[in-house]
């Protein structure tokens, strides 16, 4: 219900591939997060005592912490360009429902707004502005919104490491494992430099869009080893076609199943087989044993 108050003009109508595409991505991303802070607080979303945080790099207009029943003891944490986090802001104050969000449950707290400089400080939400290229620039801004290193941590990354240089991308993996030793990072973006990969990238790149991330980690077995080598001890990687037929809940994909006719099934498998979920965790986080967070089949990063 929020996600309209960022949209200039009327929404136009999409394919029925690309619409059950990003309901596969919403639902998977959801689907972690509300197993991490299960996991966290030990029982359902929104039971239990204990404490986390969630923090989103590139996080753009994302509404996920007005969507979710967050519990007592977790903030959520956002992160992004100065031009994009000042609109949000701009959004949030004039928003009363949503402003009364940003203090968590009851809506206790209230919330500091910036709006010159994008920022939010709320006692659940806070928001701050960095260049994802700059750790010393990164760490500032989330210690200006209280980050902690001991509560459980998940960094989540959607289509942000793609856009960014290699070796940045490779940085913030490190930064993410070395920062939170109870730490998660989920990651979703391209992977696949096939013959239908390298014509994505060609699309894109006539349009005046690079993908220098996805040249520099181009399937799942780099996919792996990024994070392996950052330090994350247990490491999931799927494609979506895999994520979309294994781990949503089946009744829920049928009912979207039905809710459009799409006419080329085998056109969205191809496209879905060329964006990957990636999880990585720390074993204070519990990764390395029992359920991973991403269907309980995680792998070592060993293997």
């Amino acid at each position: 219900p929020f996600v309209a108050r960022f949209v200039r003009g009327r929404p136009a109508p999409r394919p029925p591939a690309m619409n059950r595409g990003a309901w596969a991505r919403t639902q998977v991303v959801r689907q972690v997060l509300q197993s991490f802070l299960a996991r966290a607080h030990g029982g359902a979303v929104g039971d239990g005592e204990g404490e986390s945080q969630v923090i989103v790099l590139g996080a753009g207009f994302d509404t996920s912490f007005f969507n979710l029943r967050l519990p007592q003891g977790c903030r959520w944490l956002e992160v992004d360009m100065e031009e994009v986090a000042r609109r949000k802001a701009a959004v949030l104050q004039r928003s009363p429902d949503m402003l009364a969000m940003l203090g968590g449950p009851g809506g206790e707290g209230g919330a500091e707004i910036d709006l010159e400089r994008g920022t939010v400080r709320g006692a659940a939400y806070g928001l701050a502005v960095a260049d994802l290229r700059d750790l010393a620039g990164l760490e500032g801004a989330l210690q200006t919104l209280g980050v902690r290193r001991e509560p459980p941590t998940l960094v989540l990354l959607e289509c942000v490491l793609a856009y960014l240089p290699p070796e940045a991308g490779r940085g913030l993996c490190r930064w993410a494992a070395a920062s939170f030793p109870a730490g998660a990072i989920v990651i979703y973006e391209m992977t696949g430099m096939d013959a239908f990969g390298r014509q994505l990238l060609s699309n894109l790149r006539a349009r005046g869009c690079a993908l220098p991330g996805f040249e520099g980690c181009p399937d799942l077995p780099a996919q792996r080893e990024r994070l392996a080598v950052s330090g994350f001890e247990s490491v999931t990687a799927w494609d979506m076609d895999r994520v979309y037929r294994h781990f949503l809940d089946p009744e829920e994909r049928r009912r979207v199943e039905r809710l459009e006719f799409l006419d080329d099934p085998e056109e969205l498998q191809l496209i879905m087989q060329h964006y990957c979920f990636v999880v990585g965790e720390r074993r204070a986080a519990g990764g390395s044993s029992g359920e991973g967070l991403l269907g309980g089949v995680g792998a070592t990063a060993a293997g």
